[in-house]
Order: C-alpha cells, then sequence, then structure tokens
C-alpha cells in the first residue's frame, strides 16, 4: 500500500508541476545562467510548497486555507510583486555567468526561497489536490489520512523528477550558449515574469 500510495503522490506531483508557468520559466532560466544546481533548488523550492499544500488538502486544514482563500488578493498582489522584482532583475541585470562560489550560494538560497514562495503564497496550489483528492473516493481518501507522509513525500518526488528533467535539459546547453543569447533569455524570462505579474494584478483589480 505505500509503494502504491508513493506512486500515487508522485503522479499527482507530476500532473501540478508540468504546466509551463512562473516556476517553470525560472527553472529554464536559471539552469542555462547559473547550471543544474540553482534549476533544481528552484524546483525543490516549488515541489516542497506543492507537497505542503496537498497535505493540507488531504487533513483538511479549514483554518488555514480558509484564511489563504479570505486574503487572496494580497497574497496574489505579494506574489505579483515578488514576479515584478525578479522579472525587472532578469531584464535588467547584465551579468551572464556567475562563478564566485559565496554568490552562487547566495544564489541558490535565492532561487529556493523565491520558488517556494511564489508557490506557497497562491492559494490555486491547492486546488488541484482538492480535486485529485476528492476524485479517489472515500475509501482512498481514508487510505491517504493513514498514510498522508508517503503522499506528501510522493508528491515532492514527481515535482521534483520533473523538475530534473527540465533543468538537466537546459543546463546542458550552460556552456555552449553565446553571451548574447543568455542575454536574450534573461530578457525574454524577465519580460514572461512581468507579464504574469500584471495578468496577477488584473485579476485582483
Amino acid at each position: 500500500m505505500v509503494m502504491s500510495l508513493l506512486a500515487k503522490g508522485a503522479l499527482m506531483g507530476l500532473i501540478v508541476a508540468i504546466p509551463i508557468g512562473p516556476i517553470g520559466i525560472l527553472c529554464i532560466n536559471r539552469s542555462l545562467r547559473h547550471g543544474f544546481s540553482a534549476g533544481v533548488v528552484t524546483g525543490l523550492g516549488s515541489a516542497i510548497a506543492d507537497g505542503i499544500y496537498c497535505y493540507f488538502a488531504i487533513v483538511g486544514v479549514s483554518a488555514l486555507t480558509n484564511f489563504l482563500w479570505q486574503e487572496e488578493k494580497l497574497f496574489t498582489l505579494l506574489g505579483a510583486l515578488l514576479l515584478a522584482i525578479i522579472g525587472l532583475k532578469l531584464v535588467l541585470d547584465h551579468k551572464l555567468i556567475t562563478e564566485n562560489t559565496n554568490v552562487v550560494k547566495a544564489s541558490l538560497f535565492f532561487a529556493f526561497v523565491s520558488a517556494f514562495v511564489l508557490t506557497f503564497i497562491d492559494p490555486l496550489t491547492i486546488v488541484p489536490f482538492t480535486g485529485m483528492i476528492a476524485g479517489l473516493g472515500v475509501e482512498q481518501i481514508q487510505q491517504m489520512n493513514a498514510a498522508k507522509e508517503e503522499i506528501v513525500i510522493g508528491v515532492i518526488i514527481g515535482a521534483l523528477m520533473w523538475w530534473v528533467i527540465v533543468c538537466a535539459t537546459f543546463a546542458s546547453l550552460h556552456h555552449r550558449i553565446s553571451s548574447r543569447l543568455i542575454r536574450s533569455v534573461n530578457v525574454c524570462s524577465g519580460v514572461l515574469l512581468l507579464a504574469f505579474s500584471a495578468l496577477a494584478i488584473h485579476s485582483v483589480a
């Protein structure tokens, strides 16, 4: 049963991670610019937030989820602000590849935290988990409640597997593409993040 639940959790994590959004853009950009580690750490931050929301969906943490929904406008604006800051940084930053060890460590920490925060402050993250869990039926939900830790670990593993594939693909180009192309990727990524930010603000305006 544990392996079965792990597999189901991994499938849920994969389904949630695959759609391209701000996190996907950040993973691709950071993999191209800083290499595999920066991209995967970004994906890990998002995957852990996904796992937390899956836990909320299983145990029905209504107080916290209700608070997140009630303050949806505030969290959406905070997320939009963070996206705008990261987007502007990408558009305006002319530093292409960082080799300094201390700077790289700081970048990895920021990569993890920014991805975690962006995912966690979005109340919509819980929606797909709630839908998928509700569709499993009463018996399956009871099994999940009895072994929710396995499901959460499975979600994190499934989401992280996707980000490993994405980041490995783009990180292979890390030292093969020209500085001009990296700069163009930064600008395009920044513009897309700014667009996501603008859409988020418009959605609550």
